[in-house]
């Protein structure tokens, strides 16, 4: 049995998006889509899903608003004929074919939960003491629909999506961040990600306070003794740049944490060019990565630059 989900997803971009976000965004969609597969599993007992594809339906290159469309068709066991049949008559529906109704909300809601709740222990983790409330509450509307759309109480729901997530979270958490990717370049832009169906189907929104919530998706190395701390207003002196990288090649100094030099990456919202123009020293916010120097002691060894803040170097 082959069952086919349309799902589309929305970003509200005034300007053009670079093409590798929306490639990698597509890529975050197809890779949730796939992790739904054995998380419904675990939901719905007697549910077995062989198989997962996910294919591009449509891409609009010339639209700023609908971006594409990905059709997923999940593959079952033959069995699972009697297992819906089943579930129809508790439900007391007409036909089996309601159910089919049902089946792209319930892959959506899977999916867009996986991506709320991985992306608010996302920001957890880096943006330290972070409390993501509208990524929170995004999760908490989707956990209670998807409850209430298959019969199972949202405890058992919530503490089943979370152990998931938390077994996953490396790979969840990464698709999550790309998956908002091109709505993050503007402060003002939103996301909707909706299931296609019959009936239209009800949709998640990620407005704009809930964007801001989502770090961004760097891929920071981290490793399990460091620690991590958000700077608000930080000021560092630029020892080494590079024009065509923002990964690569740029040094800092940041006289509060000592004189060590320390490296640093440029999120989307720092660009070289504007570095280059700003001058060696500035103020911004950031991210330190601390680690654990051969003499035993905590010291600062990367920093993240979210961005520059126009405030004067004066009493630095």
């Amino acid at each position: 049995m082959e069952i086919a989900v349309l799902h589309k997803v929305y970003y509200s971009n005034k300007q053009p998006m670079l093409a590798d976000d929306v490639a990698k965004a597509i890529m975050a969609f197809a890779e949730l889509a796939r992790a739904a597969g054995p998380l419904a599993e675990l939901l719905v007992e007697g549910l077995h899903i062989t198989n997962i594809d996910v294919v591009v339906d449509d891409l609009e290159t010339g639209s700023l608003s609908e971006v594409f469309k990905l059709k997923i068709y999940a593959k079952f066991q033959e069995s699972i004929t009697k297992k819906l049949q089943e579930i129809a008559r508790q439900r007391r529906w007409k036909a089996l074919d309601d159910y089919a109704e049902d089946v792209p909300k319930i892959i959506t809601m899977l999916l867009i939960g996986l991506l709320a709740l991985a992306a608010a222990e996302k920001a957890k983790v880096i943006l330290d003491g972070a409390k993501p409330t509208y990524i929170i509450n995004l999760y908490n509307s989707e956990a209670q629909k998807l409850a209430d759309c298959i019969g199972i109480p949202l405890e058992d729901l919530d503490r089943c999506v979370k152990g998931y997530t938390a077994k996953n979270f490396k790979r969840l958490g990464k698709h999550s961040l790309n998956a908002v990717t091109p709505a993050k370049r503007e402060d003002s832009a939103t996301m909707l990600s909706i299931p296609l169906t019959p009936s239209g189907g009800d949709g998640a929104t990620l407005d704009s306070n809930t964007l801001k919530e989502v770090p961004y998706p760097w891929e920071i190395q981290i490793d399990a003794e460091d620690d991590i701390k958000k700077y608000d207003n930080i000021y560092l002196k630029i020892i080494g740049k590079r024009r065509n990288s923002s990964k690569k090649g740029w040094r800092a100094v940041v006289p509060e944490l000592g004189d060590a030099e320390v490296a640093v990456t440029l999120s989307p919202a720092v660009s070289p060019e504007d570095l280059w123009k700003k001058g060696d020293d500035l103020r911004g916010s950031g991210i330190v990565v601390f680690r654990r120097s051969r003499d035993g002691v905590m010291s600062p060894h990367e920093l993240h630059l979210l961005e520059v803040r126009p405030d004067p170097i004066s009493g630095s």
